[in-house]
């Protein structure tokens, strides 16, 4: 992902395209831990690296889905 498009998602999208792509990662039913799911999150948005940004925004989408398989 290149730069611009990684200030873009952290600083405007994150909650929104990271939830729904969450939610599209737990539909599979395997329980997952918290690092996991972000971990998936990371691999499916193309994210090479993590910065504290990226992870705060992904650590809160993965608290907004919740535990446990999706619904």
């Amino acid at each position: 992902m290149k730069a611009t498009a990684i200030g873009e998602f952290v600083g405007n999208t994150a909650c929104h395209t990271a939830c729904h792509l969450a939610r599209w990662i737990k539909r599979d039913t395997l329980l997952r831990t918290q690092a996991d799911l972000i971990s998936e999150l990371a691999a499916e948005l193309g994210f090479k690296r993590l910065g504290r940004r990226i992870v705060e925004a992904l650590t809160a989408a993965a608290k907004a889905v919740g535990e446990g398989p999706a619904a």
